[in-house]
């Protein structure tokens, strides 16, 4: 078995907690972007997204410092996004390490947006499932 150098498992390590760190830290898709739009002299942010289809979705005042943050650390996801695609191409393409093939990662990318309760067919969350009864 070919032992991987440590500047490698470093970088995966890296990849791991920082993937871990987006996927905590977002509830819009990285595949969009915000925008401000002014209505009747106020801004406000929408969410907006192309793909498949151009939607938008309202987010809240510009002038909010909470939503102002938001928008900021999305940023920031975003270019982190690009960041840990290098790091995969770089762990990919020197270290010698396998990608998964594309009908991988594309199931392992729906499981984790479905949550694992929701991939597993559980469904609900703990607020939703009602508890179970006790035996008279």
């Amino acid at each position: 078995m070919k032992t991987i150098d440590l500047m490698y498992r470093t970088m995966f390590a890296e990849l791991v907690q920082r993937s871990l760190d987006a996927s905590f830290e977002t509830d819009f898709s990285t595949s969009g972007n915000f925008v401000r739009v002014p209505v009747k002299g106020r801004y406000y942010w929408y969410f907006e997204e192309t793909q498949p289809k151009k939607t938008r979705k309202y987010v809240g005042p510009a002038d909010d410092p909470e939503i102002a943050r938001r928008v900021e650390s999305f940023q920031n996801i975003k270019d982190d996004l690009r960041g840990r695609r290098k790091l995969v191409s770089t762990l990919i393409r020197e270290a010698g390490l396998a990608g998964p093939d594309r009908f991988t990662g594309d199931v392992v990318v729906a499981m984790g947006a479905a949550g694992p309760t929701n991939s597993l067919g559980c469904g609900g969350t703990r607020k939703t499932r009602k508890p179970a009864r006790a035996p008279r």
